[in-house]
């Protein structure tokens, strides 16, 4: 049998009257702006994770700030920040612990996500590839710029994107390292 649309109309009518009553015994929704702290309410520090698919260097350490090599530039993390969630390129992650000193380590690439809810401030990175500074070699790390660069012109169009994918993090690696040896 085929609808007059009358059946159509009154049942549209009982949703939006019992949809209407929901929405009016709900209480209203908190305000992001009370859950959320910024700089005069935060701890001295960050919890900071950093970790590979294979590892971690650190889980939920407390530590002053952060620098990393954001997609759109450089920039640091710390307590009292906004929340953030970035892609990072290839380059040095500098940790600054709470007792002054810092400490070094060079990434492939990776997201990286801040946040700083109630008196809690955090910041997960997690990359691909990640050493510390003391085990870079970089002269080595030049040979094998070179040598990738050189592979980018030969093999398959896999083994090609292979190559200069390697080939540009090994050299943004490179200049990372150059850049902070200048400072």
């Amino acid at each position: 049998p085929r609808s007059n649309g009358r059946g159509t109309r009154r049942t549209t009518r009982m949703l939006f009257r019992a949809t209407s009553k929901l929405r009016r015994s709900r209480k209203p929704t908190q305000n992001i702006s009370k859950t959320r702290f910024y700089a005069a309410e935060t701890k001295n520090h960050v919890k900071l994770t950093l970790a590979t698919p294979a590892y971690s260097l650190y889980f939920e350490e407390p530590v002053k700030a952060v620098f990393l090599p954001g997609l759109m530039g450089d920039f640091e993390v710390g307590p009292g920040r906004v929340a953030t969630m970035t892609e990072l390129r290839p380059g040095a992650v500098v940790v600054e612990k709470l007792n002054g000193a810092s400490e070094t380590f060079y990434i492939s690439a990776g997201m990286a996500h801040t946040d700083c809810v109630e008196d809690d401030a955090t910041c997960a990175i997690n990359v691909t590839e990640c050493f510390e500074e003391s085990a870079l070699d970089i002269e080595e790390a030049k040979r094998k710029v070179e040598e990738y660069a050189a592979k980018m012109k030969e093999g398959t169009d896999e083994e090609k994107v292979v190559n200069q994918a390697t080939h540009e993090t090994l050299n943004e690696i490179v200049r990372a390292y150059e850049y902070r040896q200048k400072k």
